[in-house]
């Protein structure tokens, strides 16, 4: 004989089902990623570049997240005018609405991007004099690489023609960087009067390095050696160097030898004069001298009175002789329209102060 069946004592809550929903949908969030793009957002057709000019050898890494956990700006390499990386006309800007695990995009214009990126304490325009502004602020104090040379600019450094425009930005943001060195410098000379040693940052000495300068207070970062003829401290491996006294000093002598030659070599090769063109072939010989009677093909002397010896044309030219002049005319080249490029693909260029 079986058992009774048992009867139902509990009922299922009426938002169990959508708790369990609820629980799996996080679940899911968890274990995955909760980035969720726009179809719209996806691919950025840049109409432009932004590009971030560095003047000084010495490399930058920049730390702003969420758009940049590490962005690197390479060093100016020896004897270069300044080094270069990019950012795109518009930039990605990751946000979350309120209440909800996603994560959205919205554009943003690049010009603003680079100014933060260069300088945190500065307005987030698009206006490329602000850079010149001094934005310091007292917690950000070596946070402004404006100051260091470093700016933004929509001059391509591959397109010769704003290499002239590029040039005069170089300058500027050079003059820039050499008054806040100087400023370092002076700083650090107050700190080592104070015997606060400590105090003195590692820009200071890469300041003092970059002009080359030397100090009780500072430790020079290359390997300096004395000079076996002078005495004098010098870098190790130069051929030569200048003493205390403003002349001469032979290191290497065999490499100073082919410096010498290598230099007489290529000022030898800058004044050689260009190579003249050869002469085009007459394919005619003229038979009519200026001052010549017109009609006739018997020259004139300097005197006025005919010459006794008269050339005969051929018949090739006196065929010629006979077309009438506007036959001669070169014809015209059909000139094309070149596509006018957009306008508002690209700012305008900045008026420098």
């Amino acid at each position: 004989m079986g058992l009774a069946p048992v009867t139902a004592t509990h009922t299922m809550a009426k938002d169990q089902k959508n708790a369990i929903r609820l629980a799996k949908a996080r679940m899911e969030d968890a274990n995955h990623s909760q980035t969720t793009l726009l179809a719209s957002d996806e691919v950025i057709n840049q109409p432009y570049f932004v590009y971030i000019i560095n003047v000084l050898n010495r490399e930058w890494f920049v730390e702003q997240p969420p758009l940049f956990s590490s962005y690197k700006i390479p060093a100016c390499p020896k004897g270069q005018k300044f080094s270069w990386n990019k950012l795109g006309a518009f930039i990605m800007e990751p946000y979350t609405k309120p209440g909800t695990f996603d994560t959205f995009y919205t554009k943003v214009d690049g010009r603003k991007v680079a100014t933060s990126l260069l300088n945190p304490s500065a307005f987030p325009g698009t206006v490329w004099e602000s850079q010149l502004q001094n934005w310091d602020a007292p917690d950000q104090f070596g946070n402004n690489l404006n100051a260091f040379g470093v700016f933004w600019t929509l001059s391509d450094p591959n397109d010769p023609a704003d290499a002239e425009a590029l040039d005069e930005e170089v300058r500027i943001f050079k003059e820039r960087s050499q008054r806040t060195l100087n400023e370092l410098i002076r700083a650090a000379e107050q700190l080592a009067a104070q015997n606060d040693l400590k105090s003195i940052s590692p820009l200071m000495h890469y300041a003092m390095d970059y002009f080359g300068k030397q100090a009780p207070w500072h430790m020079a970062a290359e390997h300096m050696v004395a000079c076996p003829n002078c005495g004098d401290l010098v870098k190790d491996g130069i051929a030569y160097h200048k003493n205390s006294f403003g002349e001469k000093c032979i290191i290497d002598a065999k490499k100073y030898t082919a410096m010498i030659r290598a230099q007489k070599a290529a000022e030898a090769a800058a004044m050689e004069p260009e190579p003249e063109l050869p002469p085009i072939p007459a394919t005619m010989s003229s038979s009519v001298t200026m001052g010549g009677t017109p009609g006739t093909n018997t020259p004139v002397s300097a005197t006025g009175s005919s010459s006794v010896n008269t050339t005969v044309s051929t018949s090739a030219e006196d065929d010629i002789v006979d077309q009438e002049p506007s036959q001669f005319k070169e014809p015209e080249l059909a000139t094309v329209a070149a596509t006018p490029r957009k306008s508002a693909a690209k700012p305008k260029r900045p008026k420098y102060r």
